[in-house]
């Protein structure tokens, strides 16, 4: 795959998810309601995935000022990206336990969440934009819990949507089970 291919398939990702917002946005929907005690209500699976954005974004702004360019246009994840990346997938019924840095915060409205992470959609499409004449393979982004993590740009933007993906798939759960 090259490097041209694996943004603009992400690209695909975060506009499709937009898209699955601004639906929601026009839809008089509960976001409020827990699905069992200890669980997570819909708006603060959405507003999780806002926090960890805003967590990467200033790393992505570090690694984006350090960034080589592109110089071959293949593009390879790295082994601990690509495994980092298949534990953020999506998972039925289960998960991890959040660190106290990602918490969701309360203090948003239902449709102020929906609007922000349609926000969230726009800067990653920014941000992926930005990256289209750098190499993503050699370019990397400290992960913001840890300064011993280290993952390929688009690693690290392959963990965010796959993330985003897998609290999408548990905020539609949340709001089923009323």
């Amino acid at each position: 795959m090259t490097q041209t291919e694996h943004l603009d398939k992400l690209e695909k990702r975060f506009k499709r998810f937009k898209a699955v917002l601004k639906g929601l946005e026009d839809l008089q929907v509960n976001l409020e309601h827990r699905p069992g005690p200890g669980k997570w209500n819909a708006r603060e699976c959405l507003q999780h995935v806002v926090v960890m954005w805003d967590s990467y974004k200033p790393q992505f702004d570090k690694g984006l000022r350090k960034a080589k360019p592109k110089k071959d246009e293949f593009y390879k994840a790295g082994w601990f990206g690509n495994w980092f990346a298949g534990k953020m997938e999506p998972i039925a019924g289960g998960g991890m336990r959040t660190q106290k840095m990602w918490e969701p915060s309360n203090y948003t409205s239902d449709k102020a969440a929906v609007f922000r992470l349609m926000e969230v959609q726009d800067e990653m499409i920014e941000y992926l934009n930005k990256m289209r004449d750098l190499d993503i393979n050699r370019s990397r982004v400290q992960s913001p819990a840890s300064l011993l993590i280290r993952l390929k740009m688009g690693d690290a933007l392959q963990v965010l949507a796959n993330h985003q993906d897998r609290h999408w798939q548990q905020a539609t759960r949340a709001m089923e089970s009323i």
